[in-house]
């Protein structure tokens, strides 16, 4: 990949509207002088903006010499920031689900997978570990079990499925059942949780609170026959901008969180929901309650393309049951600086100086005058929330209480 980069953004620093600094572990590559490039920015997975690369410098760092990028985009709405996987326009890139063998404590695991000319970047993202696979190739599938070689070493990663984005040409899809028959309530109760789930996360993801925008959130069903299937997509109509959060997001999360109870794992139901949703209780709620009416005695199944078919049975509500008993709300204070800020959704991130998790932080309208981004820029903050996120989480989410300045009387 000679000539090209690719890589995670380890820290960021906004210099102008559309134009950024930002450092990051890169897989082995080099720029060429002169050469004009171009990259990708991707979040949560999605393509959200590219940039072009103005100038590459090296800093002195207390870890050793890091390489910067110098971008600016057409775009002066247009933000980087930490956990973003930035990749040059030239280059192919897959996602795919992975789970670490060997330990590593790293906020980012960057290298090459052994024996192959595919560069790698593994991350937290919305439901655990995702291996991000860049190469100058088409990269199809990987196998079950590689190794990646990076600066700390050889790390054995398992990689079980594609990454995919949920739209009209790969919709998720609910079918259900019952032996003989359930009552006309008990299918409502099924929808009307199915669609709660949906609306509400898109709303918290995008703090959308204009009633001309909710539309936006509303997935748009398709009906097919045999029993009752039902096909959920994003509606595009009226599109979110690329600034928002991707449509598809809810629907993913829905798919992971059903496939960890179906499994048994209460672990991980209550890490995505807990990490990612500030009403995560009110949501898992809303799951349970589209299972209730089918665990005993019809048939609920959901089925995404690339993935496996789920078949929601009672471990999968009880599941959901034990996870929701193992949450609850707790106040935070979280030390350290704001390095990125959304005036418009209200929210702004910050990483906890002692425990180093990455924060997200919403605040409502009422605070709307507190983060004037000049008066908080490079300012080191003791911010007061209130969180479902639990102590040992890499990434969190937490809902404002107050705030002050370190140092300030």
């Amino acid at each position: 990949m000679a000539g090209r980069i690719a890589g995670y953004v380890d820290n960021s620093m906004k210099l102008s509207p559309g134009e950024y600094i930002v450092t990051g572990s890169w897989v082995q590559s080099k720029v060429i002088s002169g050469q004009e490039n171009n990259i990708n920015q991707y979040r949560n997975e999605m393509l959200i903006n590219s940039w072009k690369i103005t100038s590459v410098m090296n800093f002195t760092t207390f870890s050793g010499s890091k390489i910067g990028l110098k971008l600016s985009s057409e775009s002066k709405e247009a933000s980087l920031e930490i956990g973003d996987i930035v990749v040059d326009t030239e280059l192919k890139i897959g996602f795919f689900n992975a789970r670490m063998s060997d330990e590593y404590d790293g906020r980012s695991l960057v290298g090459q997978v052994e024996n192959t000319n595919v560069g790698a970047v593994i991350y937290t993202s919305l439901s655990g570990h995702i291996l991000a696979a860049v190469s100058e190739f088409n990269i199809g599938s990987l196998q079950n079990d590689i190794l990646i070689r990076s600066k700390d070493g050889l790390f054995g990663v398992e990689v079980f499925g594609e990454n995919i984005t949920v739209d009209k040409e790969n919709p998720l899809e609910i079918r259900v059942d019952s032996n003989p028959n359930i009552l006309l309530n008990e299918l409502l109760n099924t929808m009307n949780p199915l669609r709660a789930f949906i609306v509400g996360v898109s709303k918290e993801y995008n703090n959308i609170d204009k009633v001309r925008k909710q539309l936006l959130s509303e997935p748009a069903v398709y009906l097919k026959t045999g029993s009752i299937r039902i096909i959920l997509s994003p509606n595009n109509e009226g599109q979110l901008s690329l600034f928002d959060t991707p449509p598809s997001l809810p629907y993913l999360l829905l798919y992971k969180v059903l496939a960890a109870a179906e499994t048994g794992d209460v672990h991980s139901v209550v890490q995505m929901m807990s990490s990612n949703l500030i009403n995560a209780r009110k949501h898992m709620y809303n799951l349970l309650s589209m299972i209730r009416p089918y665990y005993k005695k019809g048939t609920i199944e959901v089925s995404l393309a690339g993935y496996k078919k789920l078949k929601l049975e009672e471990r999968t509500f009880h599941t959901i049951k034990d996870a929701i008993k193992l949450i609850s709300t707790r106040e935070v204070e979280i030390v350290g600086k704001i390095y990125a800020i959304d005036t418009i959704r209200r929210w702004f991130k910050i990483i906890d100086v002692e425990s180093d998790i990455d924060w997200k932080i919403i605040y409502s309208k009422q605070f709307k005058d507190q983060f004037n981004l000049r008066s908080i820029e490079n300012v080191m903050m003791s911010v007061n929330a209130s969180t479902y996120t639990t102590p040992n989480a890499k990434k969190g989410i937490a809902e404002y209480i107050n705030h002050k300045i370190k140092g300030a009387e």
